[in-house]
């Protein structure tokens, strides 16, 4: 399971990446010359007009595949911001493994009572039921892409 999270996660990074500031053609996608209307591609492609965005005083979260979302069934992908000097309340995900990859930034990360400081490219992996959250320590804010081993990935406050 872990190794389908770690190349799930850095496909997503890889897609997250490319496709920020792109402008999406909402009417149809070519692929090989050909021009699939959107209506075939409902399940497959999400374009990026279509993300849902959380904005939080200390952040953001932004989905883009989970089975509420209606395009994955076994996992949760999504993307995280933690502005400069802010933290994201403790938190743990009951039945769901967490892997985390810090694209930008730097953050510590506590896991139950322990402090992990971490810098772009680093990665982490989050057991089931763990409490956790992020301090972004840096000058600029924290970016990372966020996938779980469950369609809904559950959340509960510590």
């Amino acid at each position: 399971m872990r190794k389908q999270l770690l190349c799930v996660l850095l496909c997503a990074s890889i897609l997250l990446v490319g496709c920020a500031g792109r402008q999406a053609n909402p009417a149809a996608l070519k692929i090989q010359g050909d021009t699939i209307p959107t209506a075939e591609l409902q399940n497959v492609l999400r374009r990026a007009y279509q993300h849902k965005v959380i904005t939080e005083d200390w952040g953001s979260l932004t989905w883009v595949a989970s089975k509420p979302l209606g395009n994955a069934e076994g996992l949760t992908v999504g993307r995280a911001t933690i502005k400069a000097g802010k933290t994201n309340p403790r938190h743990r995900h009951p039945k769901s493994e967490e892997v985390l990859y810090l694209l930008k930034g730097r953050i510590n990360h506590t896991l139950d009572d322990k402090t992990i400081t971490m810098s772009a490219g680093d990665v982490i992996t989050i057991a089931p039921g763990v409490f956790h959250n992020a301090s972004c320590i840096g000058s600029e804010d924290a970016e990372m892409v966020v996938v779980y081993s469950q369609g809904t990935r559950g959340f509960e406050l510590e």
